[in-house]
């Protein structure tokens, strides 16, 4: 009866010490859209469900981003965007990604969003380039750029193989994904 008891109470606490030691690795994301004072940082505009076009000199769509509202503050110039679905479109015949979340902070210039709470990042399958899908607490997406970061936990999905890591980085341009921390995959068989 004492092995059982002592057996029970080892496992117990490796699970606690498991639990504890999941919680340290991450730090949580905070949404910047809560720490807003309305009285030192007033709303410049805002819009509604808005759907926003960015061309290219030649007239070619480059990115587009939808969301339920959108505000723009006085003091910085920054905003803040709630439902954000963003298409960031590459060169042909690459298919475009898609990074949609929770809410969303965007800079004065425009060139770095922040995507926050259960950020997704997705791209079709097409012929030469598998099926991607990437989860993560927070995504900054930089546009101009076709990149995108995240220092939080990632979880990397295509049909071959699944990876998590602490933070990523994506050239989403010349198609690539690095992993920068702990990065752990499991190659699915076909």
């Amino acid at each position: 009866m004492k092995k059982r008891r002592g057996l029970f109470l080892g496992v117990i606490l490796g699970l606690a010490l498991v639990v504890w030691q999941l919680q340290t690795q991450e730090q949580p994301a905070q949404l910047l859209l809560l720490e807003r004072d309305a009285d030192t940082d007033p709303v410049e505009f805002f819009l509604t469900q808005f759907h926003s076009w960015v061309m290219d000199e030649q007239g070619q769509l480059v990115r587009e981003i939808t969301g339920t509202r959108l505000e723009q503050y006085q003091t910085e110039g920054d905003g803040s965007i709630w439902n954000p679905i963003m298409v960031l479109y590459g060169e042909e015949p690459a298919p475009a990604w898609t990074v949609q979340s929770e809410t969303a902070w965007v800079s004065p210039e425009g060139d770095e969003i922040l995507m926050q709470g259960a950020a997704t990042m997705r791209r079709p399958g097409a012929e030469g380039f598998e099926p991607v899908t990437v989860n993560s607490s927070e995504v900054t997406v930089f546009p101009d750029l076709q990149q995108a970061t995240t220092r939080q936990h990632a979880h990397i999905i295509t049909p071959t193989r699944e990876t998590q890591s602490i933070g990523m980085s994506a050239d989403l341009s010349k198609d690539t994904l690095d992993m920068d921390e702990r990065a752990r995959t499991i190659y699915v068989p076909q």
